[in-house]
């Protein structure tokens, strides 16, 4: 892999870190890295959890003893881990519980909504925190789940790093498991430099002062991986927060400098 372009680099430099904010970024076309920084920092991960539980469940899913349609339960110890863990819990939390939902279906919750409660049944289902690190540690991930104490931990108080959240969205291959990543509709952090429509497979998440949003974006020289993990703004702020406004500013000026066209799936 090349070694970073300085023009792009600066423009992700000046948009975050001379803003203030602790920023772990990558911007990677046609398999060249044309920026980069921090990629093995930890951050905490809040919903971003779930692109690293969806590569094990791709696993599990290849070896055939696996389906989406099995039934996962939900409990209220996933909601109140969930709530500790984040500002809120998710669609989940609101409901009855304890109840049962198909495998497939906590997917979709867990990273089309973010729902912190679906990820804590997900970890459940994968035999719980110690058994996810192992799996994690054994892919050469540093990332990993608070150690078990009493309850279950919440999911969104995982750490999570640059490289990893971008390996383990490489790995999801499956449609039914791909498709919630296309289907991720935020509007904050890097899709707001973006059409609603175009083409951004990616997860973006709040955790306390952290922002993050990273995917692979098709545009018309091929596909853009991108990706910006950040911590130091404020905890409580909306779609204007500093580091959602300063990620779209510099996609915005990358796609600018490089001359590439985002996609929509029609194209």
């Amino acid at each position: 892999m090349e070694s970073h372009r300085p023009d792009i680099q600066a423009i992700w430099h000046r948009a975050l870190a001379d803003g203030g904010l602790e920023a772990a970024w990558e911007v990677r076309l046609a398999g060249r890295r044309l920026a980069g920084r921090a990629l093995t920092q930890p951050f905490r991960a809040g919903a971003m959890v779930a692109t690293l539980l969806a590569a094990l469940i791709e696993e599990d899913l290849g070896t055939g003893g696996l389906t989406l349609s099995r039934a996962v339960p939900v409990t209220r110890a996933h909601a109140e881990a969930a709530a500790e863990a984040a500002a809120g819990a998710g669609l989940l939390a609101a409901g009855q519980l304890p109840t049962v939902h198909r495998l497939g279906d906590l997917i979709l919750l867990a990273v089309g909504a973010g729902d912190l409660t679906a990820a804590g049944a997900l970890i459940a289902f994968l035999g719980g925190p110690v058994a996810v690190n192992a799996r994690w540690a054994r892919r050469g991930w540093s990332s990993a789940l608070p150690a078990p104490g009493t309850g279950e931990p919440g999911a969104g108080s995982a750490s999570v790093t640059l490289a990893d959240h971008q390996d383990a969205l490489a790995a999801v291959r499956h449609p039914l498991l791909a498709g919630p990543f296309a289907a991720h509709r935020g509007g904050e952090g890097l899709a707001r430099a973006l059409d609603p429509a175009a083409a951004f497979f990616h997860m973006s998440a709040a955790a306390g002062g952290a922002r993050h949003d990273a995917g692979v974006l098709r545009t018309s020289d091929g596909p853009l991986w991108v990706g910006c993990l950040s911590d130091g703004g404020p905890a409580r702020a909306g779609v204007d927060h500093p580091a959602w406004v300063a990620m779209a500013t510099a996609l915005a000026a990358t796609l600018e400098r490089l001359g590439l066209s985002p996609l929509t799936p029609e194209r």
